[in-house]
């Protein structure tokens, strides 16, 4: 393929793509609203949402909350001056607002997070308002919302805490296709890109980064134990992903029977090897919780204290008077 066609190819993806992004853009900001309550006479109409998970959200997960709110004629939601009183904080809000003939409908997406350990929290928000420009600022209290947590592993190939709210407000598959769309146009463009580039240049072979690799200790451990040596060889050999260390932490609570237990709780337990046990949980839960990336000196940290407890599995060796 000459040059030409091929930068009129990318150009062409390009395009494609940019009107993909616009429509998902549009599409992703088209909401659904529910029916409105309000307990309060004269004050906005609102309803609530939690975005709900099979299991309950577990500790330090972002928890994604909706409020909606439906205002008169002249009425003013004072959103800067919301108010979370509960056991969570805010980590983000947003807010959108469109006309519904002479009434104006406003949404805040709220992302709240806790390390308050409760089988059930609640968020009680506080919405500031006036009735009308020029009056006094008046306080609304909206009724509780539940948020329940969860002591086990759900099974979820993600615990990233940004992951994506489980809310489906669009009910048609047009999100799935644009998206589609979307990863085929710039597929395109990074495929002719890399025409245009092996074009005018040769290849060069560059070295792979070396990735720290590290062994544990090797014998004639405990049924059961090979799937935790799987899941741990997988992060020394250079997998860092989110989904590594939870199968490396899942799989060692489950040969331990530790599977309901927090860290914290683990260490006020009488489980053997619990200090081994607590340091390197802890270590799988900073990469499940935290945006900073696995350093190779943690993984070797991580896999010093592997080792111990690999050591701890072995069989004694045979006293010397045994042999005699």
């Amino acid at each position: 393929m000459s040059r030409k066609k091929i930068a009129l190819t990318a150009t062409t993806l390009a395009l494609v793509a940019c009107v993909a992004l616009v429509a998902l853009y549009k599409t992703s900001t088209s909401r659904e609203w529910p029916d409105f309550l309000t307990d309060k006479q004269g004050a906005p109409k609102y309803n609530t949402e939690v975005a709900k998970r099979d299991f309950g959200y577990r500790t330090g997960n972002h928890v994604p909350v909706g409020l909606y709110f439906k205002l008169a004629p002249g009425m003013e939601l004072l959103t800067d001056q919301t108010v979370i009183n509960g056991d969570f904080q805010v980590v983000s809000q947003q807010e959108y607002r469109e006309k519904s003939g002479e009434d104006t409908l406003v949404r805040i997406d709220l992302t709240l997070q806790t390390f308050v350990l409760k089988p059930k929290l609640e968020v009680k928000p506080t919405i500031a308002y006036r009735t009308k420009p020029g009056d006094d600022v008046k306080k609304l209290d909206l009724l509780p919302i539940e948020v329940y947590s969860s002591q086990t592993y759900d099974g979820r190939k993600s615990e990233h805490p940004k992951e994506s709210a489980d809310i489906t407000f669009v009910s048609d598959n047009h999100l799935t296709v644009t998206g589609a769309l979307v990863v085929l146009g710039a597929l395109g463009v990074v495929l002719a890109i890399g025409g245009l580039l092996r074009n005018r240049k040769p290849r060069v072979k560059r070295e792979k980064k070396s990735k720290t690799k590290t062994e544990a200790a090797s014998g004639p451990f405990p049924a059961g134990w090979e799937p935790v040596q799987s899941a741990w060889a997988a992060i020394t050999g250079g997998d860092r992903s989110k989904p590594a260390f939870a199968k490396a932490a899942a799989s060692l609570r489950s040969f331990f029977g530790v599977d309901t237990l927090t860290v914290s709780e683990l260490k006020r337990s009488t489980v053997p090897n619990k200090d081994q046990l607590t340091a390197f949980l802890t270590r799988c839960e900073k990469a499940l919780w935290t945006n900073n990336d696995v350093l190779d000196e943690e993984v070797e940290a991580a896999n010093a204290v592997m080792v111990e407890i690999e050591a701890s599995l072995l069989p004694a060796p045979a006293s010397p008077l045994a042999t005699k």
